[in-house]
């Protein structure tokens, strides 16, 4: 199993005799790299276009080089995954086409989808009360509650909300 922190200081740990080598890719990674890596596995098992990804995480940087930049932080990414004994090639980091896919596994335990399941989970009853009409509540999508509950739990996380 690798374990991935997201949460507070990023962090990388397995349980296998490969654990400090994916440790030391994870922090070979620079900020931007591990930053991918976080966005990645915070929005996994769906397409994210390499030109959005070199936007996102190397804007100052020029398109060759972004393309570089890009290349270079996955391919550590999928060493660090290859660590794991569970690992299969070409399964999942894939690129396909202009596309980057990071597919969530048993073997892959990432702190935010832990959280993401208890939101939820807790978000079902909150759900049901905003539905019910004989309660007086207003009719709500499920997509509008998570979008809201996520950005509530980001504003929580955000590191501009740490005191020093």
């Amino acid at each position: 199993m690798l374990s991935v922190n997201l949460l507070g200081a990023s962090r990388v740990s397995g349980n296998n005799e490969r654990a400090g080598h994916q440790e030391q890719i994870w922090s070979e990674l620079s900020c931007a790299g591990r930053c991918l890596a976080g966005f990645l596995l915070t929005f996994p098992d769906r397409p994210h276009r390499r030109e959005r990804l070199i936007d996102l995480f190397w804007p100052e940087l020029e398109a060759e080089r972004g393309r570089r930049a890009l290349k270079s932080a996955i391919w550590r990414l999928r060493r660090m995954l290859a660590g794991s004994p569970d690992y299969r090639e070409g399964q999942v980091l894939r690129t396909v086409g202009s596309d980057t896919v990071l597919e969530r596994t048993s073997w892959l335990d990432v702190d935010t989808w832990a959280l993401l399941r208890a939101a939820s989970a807790a978000l079902k009853g909150t759900q049901t009360r905003l539905e019910s009409p004989e309660k007086g509540g207003s009719k709500s999508s499920r997509g509008e509650l998570w979008q809201k509950s996520i950005c509530h739990l980001r504003e929580l996380i955000s590191p501009k909300s740490v005191r020093r």
